[in-house]
């Protein structure tokens, strides 16, 4: 029973951790994927002079737009413009299907039961979740740290890009997913032994 409840609460956590990843800056400004902090060349970010080392955030909606006005190089766009346009599906994505997981778990704790069809119905969604998660926080990694180096070589230096907290909160989701993952199978394994029990004792009765 107790692996039924956590399975539960750990997708909900999940769920909400990628929706706020998701509903980053400019929606919720102060959870954003990555910051720009100019040095030298404030006109780079419509900055005044006395402000030139002013940061400003970006969210999943709205770091494509700044790492286009950062790169002077149409080629680093468009290389760039590749991965956040994955990162932009892959976010929504994970939230989404954390939330059918979450209500399949849920599901599974109310009918402790249906272990079949419980075994078919949420592993595969969980492990979906799981790794479209996994891999959504790569992606924010991996493109936040070719954003750095692209916009680096391209401002000369003037201006440097940093990781934002969404991606700290797609890797708690991340680990949420795993665990719940695990909570999952461990409850279906034990409703599979309890439903067969169940049935056992019908056929003797």
């Amino acid at each position: 029973m107790l692996l039924r409840l956590v399975a539960p609460v750990l997708w909900f956590a999940a769920f909400l951790l990628l929706l706020l990843a998701t509903l980053s800056a400019p929606i919720v400004p102060h959870i954003f994927i990555l910051s720009a902090t100019a040095h030298i060349a404030p006109s780079l970010l419509g900055l005044h002079p006395a402000s030139a080392t002013d940061t400003v955030s970006f969210g999943v909606w709205g770091w494509l737009q700044a790492i286009l006005q950062l790169s002077n190089e149409q080629s680093n766009a468009q290389l760039i413009l590749k991965g956040v346009t994955t990162a932009l599906v892959l976010h929504p994505l994970a939230c989404g299907l954390a939330f059918l997981a979450w209500v399949l778990s849920f599901w599974l704790l109310l009918r402790p039961e249906a272990g079949r069809f419980a075994l078919c119905a949420v592993l595969p969604v969980a492990w979906l979740a799981g790794t479209i998660t996994t891999i959504a926080f790569v992606v924010d990694v991996v493109f936040v740290a070719v954003a750095r180096g692209k916009v680096w070589d391209s401002t000369v230096g003037d201006v440097t890009i940093g990781f934002g907290n969404a991606v700290w909160i797609v890797l708690g989701a991340m680990v949420a997913s795993w665990l719940a993952l695990a909570g999952v199978c461990g409850a279906v394994c034990c409703g599979e032994r309890g439903w067969g029990k169940g049935r056992a004792r019908g056929r003797r009765g």
